[in-house]
């Protein structure tokens, strides 16, 4: 109640021009906002889309000749690559839905439940997302590890110098702390795009709860 009071104060504290709002005003500004906000989130999928095919193309080129003698790498690369697109453009086909969807909705009740799957579907995008990374980069290491023979012969020159015991312990270490420096950085990225939006759907939610809660009190 508190939150729909400040808000109706704050807007209204903006200029004497404007006329007393109603709660259907308020309710229609909120949807407005939220359209807006779910927009943007598209916008960032789509730009996230365009980013990565990029980085791949990109990275294919570089790639291409040191992974010609390893076919079973090139493979697991493929799929993975294929598997990454595959969910991006899933999510992004989601985020259109959802913006199609909340951009007609006439009833606050429908909007907020289309407030909260959009929050949803956002949060379990940027989840899938991490977990693709941690798991594409252990297996990748792990197909690197057993078929490159350009690192096979080096893993071998190495454990003829040092026990393989330490060797793979390091190995191991130093690919956690990169996973973890990366994860950190991907989700500082997405709770300064993906986050700052699903912070502002929230508080519209809140605001459209308290109208609902006033509609079904009064």
């Amino acid at each position: 109640m508190d939150e729909l009071d400040q808000f109706k104060g704050n807007w209204e504290a903006q200029s004497d021009q404007f006329p007393q709002l109603s709660k259907t005003d308020i309710s229609n500004i909120l949807k407005r906002k939220s359209t807006s906000l779910v927009k943007w989130i598209l916008i960032f999928g789509i730009i996230e889309f365009a980013l990565w095919s990029v980085f791949s193309f990109a990275f294919n080129n570089q790639s291409t000749e040191s992974l010609s003698e390893a076919s079973s790498i090139k493979t697991f690369s493929t799929i993975l690559e294929i598997l990454s697109f595959a969910v991006l453009i899933y999510f992004i086909v989601q985020f259109y839905i959802n913006y199609k969807r909340i951009s007609v909705i006439d009833s606050t009740k429908a909007l907020m439940l289309k407030i909260l799957k959009t929050r949803k579907t956002v949060k379990l995008y940027i989840i899938i997302n991490i977990a693709l990374l941690f798991s594409g980069t252990i297996g990748m290491l792990f197909m690197m590890v057993n078929y490159d023979p350009v690192l096979i012969t080096d893993i071998r020159e190495l454990q003829l110098k040092n026990s393989s015991g330490s060797f793979y312990t390091q190995l191991i270490g130093i690919t956690f702390l990169v996973l973890v420096i990366i994860s950190i950085l991907i989700l500082l990225i997405y709770w300064l795009t993906y986050g700052t939006l699903l912070r502002r759907l929230k508080t519209n939610y809140k605001l459209l709860q308290d109208i609902e809660e006033e509609n079904t009190t009064g």
